[in-house]
């Protein structure tokens, strides 16, 4: 309940987006209800629910891959599955401090010591999402309540084990091996392509960019995400000066450009859930554009074809929208760039960046009509707007 009191608190403590992410998360469940969508995916519903509502927000996050509830979170990762394992986890420890108090192994006090650990952990994770600190102390406490509680140790040598059970054990450190390779030595040469990248100088990195197509597809997550969105801002904050530098500097940037955005197209081309990466390729190629002056041919198509597959993976977020009604401005397709601003503008009337691009349209096309309609819409939007 909005107006209700535990609502309104926790809004002003922690913002209402978290109300947002639970919400986006039980949709998420609802879909895949018994497996989830797997673990630490929550930024691929997030997008495909977006509630265009979070553009409106003060402080809106860049980057969701946890909805801040322990339930929610494991509900839309791991369905009642994952769930039920979670609970049964939970439940074998505090049993067994209870068992363990009947049996006189441990005092009271210790007992509700670890009782009292597990379940204010158990609350906290109602509202921040775990971190690697936290899940270790909960496995901490789970070790040493298992210690505490546990009957003589049986002597286990791994040398003695015969038939099935030697079978079962090579298999599974064969397993354990082979999940390491994947998950951790394939994509190193991505990994150490992307810590070298920003500090390198143009026109040297270009060739960096190409080498995060290669190898596992492990990488393609969120670390190049947060690199390609450093990239974006450092374009974005030097486009105007890049524009007037020589020609050889110009050149540089376009190749280092042309190589990522290259990259994020083929990763858009072969993900399922490509959002970002679709999103962010469109706004570099948009500063390519920009750089070298020039809106036709391939980059443009390349660009529109980015902001569309951005706009098919997310149609309720803005953001996807905006650069698509750039581009085509840029194109000087301006009933389409037009089309694209006030659609962006539907989805949550009170976003501030969706009132001042159409305004800033209407400045630019000259249209003193519309001008004067999107100022009288926005001022009603948004209390107190002042036109750019």
């Amino acid at each position: 309940n909005p107006s209700g009191f535990l609502h309104q608190q926790l809004a002003a403590v922690a913002g209402d987006n978290r109300f947002i992410f639970w919400e986006i998360a039980l949709k998420a469940f609802k879909i895949h209800p018994i497996l989830g969508w797997g673990p630490y995916t929550f930024n691929i519903p997030y997008q495909t629910f977006y509630d265009p509502k979070m553009a409106a927000l003060p402080n809106p996050e860049l980057w969701v891959d946890l909805p801040h509830n322990l339930i929610f979170g494991t509900l839309a990762s791991g369905g009642i599955v994952l769930l039920a394992g979670l609970a049964f986890f939970l439940y074998s420890i505090i049993a067994a401090l209870f068992k363990a108090r009947k049996n006189g192994q441990i005092s009271p006090l210790i007992a509700g010591l670890f009782i009292g650990s597990v379940l204010a952990w158990l609350i906290q994770a109602q509202f921040v999402f775990e971190s690697i600190l936290s899940i270790a102390m909960l496995f901490l406490v789970a070790g040493i309540v298992s210690n505490l509680t546990a009957a003589e140790p049986a002597n286990f040598d791994v040398r003695r084990l015969t038939g099935w059970k030697k079978t079962f054990y090579a298999a599974l450190i064969l397993a354990v091996v082979v999940l390491f390779v994947h998950s951790v030595g394939s994509p190193f040469r991505k990994a150490r392509a992307m810590f070298s990248i920003l500090p390198t100088h143009l026109p040297a990195r270009t060739a960096l960019w190409e080498q995060l197509s290669e190898g596992s597809q492990m990488g393609d997550n969120i670390d190049s995400i947060l690199l390609f969105r450093d990239l974006r801002d450092q374009y974005q904050s030097e486009d105007e000066r890049l524009r007037t530098a020589d020609m050889a500097e110009r050149q540089a940037a376009s190749d280092e450009l042309d190589a990522a955005v290259s990259y994020l197209a083929s990763v858009a081309a072969n993900k399922k859930y490509s959002y970002e990466f679709a999103l962010l390729g469109a706004q570099l190629s948009y500063e390519r554009m920009l750089i070298a002056n020039n809106f036709s041919g391939e980059e443009l198509a390349r660009g529109l074809m980015l902001a569309d597959k951005a706009i098919e993976l997310s149609p309720t977020d803005p953001e996807s929208y905006w650069i698509a009604a750039k581009i085509q401005f840029a194109g000087k397709d301006y009933p389409e760039s037009k089309k694209l601003f006030e659609q962006a503008l539907a989805l949550q009337p009170n976003v501030l960046a969706s009132n001042q691009y159409i305004l800033n349209f209407a400045k630019i096309t000259k249209d003193d009509a519309y001008y004067q309609m999107a100022l009288q819409r926005a001022q009603q939007n948004i209390p107190g707007f002042q036109a750019p």
